[in-house]
């Protein structure tokens, strides 16, 4: 009697252990490799951007998103940069929030609207990119090589376009009046 008691408890121990065995696998629903059966994700998941009009459109990655991009021109205008050269500045730096992205000559202006294909190198060219928009706005600002703000400004970016951005004496004037 005591073996058949000792042999039920042992049967019942051993029953109450069950192991249970997780499946590792990709657990985002919106992922190209979601697996159902994933208990755990092993961060194997791989996205495709579907928007035609992103750079890495149809490329797998290991993270959601579509990158956009669009190129930018900066240039002044001759009042500008006459006004800039009696001035004393030689050189405008270009900036990008606080990201310094080129420099341009200070006494160069055009009296014609430069564009994205002009291969001129006074105006500064540049491709900005950004993500999961079709566009965005851009926070610019030029200063000369003490660190002095002379002109900031926000424009609209619209993927695959060119944003051609004239710094003119007119703005250089106002941007001055509201600073004071």
């Amino acid at each position: 009697m005591k073996k058949t008691i000792l042999l039920l408890m042992l049967a019942v121990v051993i029953n109450s252990c069950s192991v249970e065995v997780l499946v590792d696998g990709c657990t985002d629903f919106d992922a190209e490799n979601y697996n159902s059966n994933a208990d755990n994700d092993d961060g194997s998941c791989w996205y495709t951007c579907t928007d035609p009009y992103a750079v890495n459109y149809n490329l797998v990655l290991n993270s959601y998103y579509c990158e956009y991009e669009a190129d930018v021109v900066l240039y002044l205008d001759v009042a500008g940069a006459q006004s800039l050269t009696n001035s004393g500045v030689p050189f405008l730096d270009v900036y990008i929030g606080n990201e310094k992205i080129g420099s341009m000559p200070a006494d160069v202006g055009f009296s014609d609207v430069v564009l994205c294909d002009d291969l001129n190198p006074e105006p500064v060219h540049f491709t900005y990119q950004w993500e999961n928009a079709l566009s965005t706005t851009l926070s610019w600002s030029v200063r000369d090589l003490n660190g002095t703000e002379w002109y900031s400004d926000n424009d609209l970016v619209i993927a695959n376009n060119c944003l051609s951005l004239l710094l003119s004496n007119k703005k250089l004037q106002e941007y001055k009046e509201a600073t004071k």
